[in-house]
């Protein structure tokens, strides 16, 4: 493998279970190593796929150095550590880092639609009522818009 015998790929393929789509993931190895990671003894090794569905490459935002995805408990230990080294961020936790996603791309003018797909969500409710966040600018904006329509 280009990244080195160790380094991780993942693969995604959308299987549909009980009349719903479920995202399967696959991870590629080195096949002599065959060494499980924390998240690949739940997941399945690329050889496992099914071959009525394609593989698609899956390009992980957070991974650790040798591709390994990041498990619920690695995100966990990093909320501690930023907690405890910067304390001036009050109750961080990397879901909020969704909230600020959506909240910059809805600020700066991206469509709701756009916002909804980007985020993974079926209903756009979803993207409405927690995701997008009143702010000055928004504020400000909606306030220049009615002082448009109005002039």
């Amino acid at each position: 493998m280009a990244d080195g015998p160790l380094y991780q790929k993942h693969y995604y393929q959308i299987n549909e279970i009980k009349g719903r789509q479920h995202c399967q993931i696959f991870t590629e190895i080195d096949p002599e190593i065959k060494v499980l990671s924390s998240r690949c003894t739940k997941g399945k090794f690329i050889e496992d796929a099914g071959k009525e569905q394609p593989l698609q490459p899956l390009h992980l935002v957070l991974s650790k150095p040798g591709g390994e995805m990041l498990t619920t408990q690695s995100l966990k230990w990093l909320d501690k550590l930023i907690q405890k080294e910067l304390p001036e961020i009050k109750d961080f936790h990397f879901h909020c880092l969704r909230h600020t996603y959506a909240t910059t791309l809805i600020a700066n003018g991206a469509n709701f639609k756009d916002v909804q797909a980007l985020m993974g969500h079926s209903d756009i409710s979803i993207i409405l009522n927690i995701y997008s966040h009143v702010t000055p600018e928004t504020q400000r904006k909606a306030v220049d818009i009615s002082e448009r329509a109005i002039s």
